[in-house]
Parts: structure tokens; C-alpha cells; sequence
């Protein structure tokens, strides 16, 4: 894993949006933003956070094509991928690439995170990881 990379969430996919946000605001984390609707992801986040603990991504599938869907098919509710913060994702792509990441897509705009690009990878031994570009301001 690149050692520039910040962690900043766990992405946890559900069947049932509302539910899946009802048990987090019972067990004290609060909506920092969204639902928002990500059309490149064919998805449906909300970013909840609680002070000392990691930032979660609820994530549900829209339409038939996401590809979160048929994660949910296969093994139900529950965590998917972490994501991290790079500056600059092409590079971060490159240094992905020599470390034997399998890269799932093209970087894409993502409107849960202001436009920015997103990009997943995925190694084995680690399973799926999100990159968010981020750069400095």
C-alpha cells in the first residue's frame, strides 16, 4: 500500500438504507452529509461520523447496474472497501499498478465527494480499496 495514501472511510454496503442509517444514529454517529446520489457509481451514499471513530459510508445500489447490487447478492450487508486520500491519482494509479493492484475502472467525478475522481482497486490479499483524489489547498 502507497505509505502517502490518509485513510478516511469504511464503505459498507446495505440493502436497506434507512435501516442500515437508523442502527448507526442509534449507536450515536450523525449524517455529515448526503444521501447523495453518485450516478457514475449507480449508488446512493451517506457519510456518518462519531467523535473516536472511523468514518462510515453507507452505500445502496441504484438500479439494476450497479455493481454493489451484486456484492449484496453474494454476501449481504456489510463492510466493502476502505478509502483513502491521495493528491494525486494518477500517480497514485502508477505506484497501485507496481504493487500488483488490479485497477477496476477509469477514474471518475464523483458527487459525494465534490466532484473530485475517484478510482477502486483491488489486490487479494487486501480486497477492495476506494482512492479519492484530494489535492492540497
Amino acid at each position: 500500500m502507497p505509505t502517502h495514501l490518509r485513510f478516511h472511510h469504511i464503505g459498507i454496503a446495505t440493502r436497506n438504507f434507512e435501516k442500515a442509517m437508523k442502527t448507526y444514529l442509534s449507536m450515536g454517529f450523525s449524517v455529515l452529509k448526503g444521501p447523495v446520489e453518485a450516478p457514475t457509481q449507480n449508488v446512493r451514499v451517506c457519510f456518518l461520523e462519531k467523535t473516536g471513530h472511523p468514518m462510515i459510508e453507507l452505500i445502496e445500489p441504484v438500479g439494476d447496474e450497479s455493481p454493489v447490487r451484486n456484492l449484496l447478492k453474494r454476501n449481504g450487508s456489510g463492510p466493502y472497501h476502505l478509502c483513502y486520500i491521495a493528491e494525486n491519482i494518477q500517480d497514485t494509479i502508477e505506484t497501485l499498478k507496481a504493487e500488483k493492484y488490479f485497477i477496476l475502472s477509469k477514474p471518475v467525478q464523483s458527487k459525494p465527494f465534490n466532484d473530485n475522481l475517484i478510482v477502486f482497486a483491488y489486490k487479494e490479499e487486501i480486497g477492495l480499496i476506494e482512492i479519492v483524489e484530494c489535492k492540497p489547498v
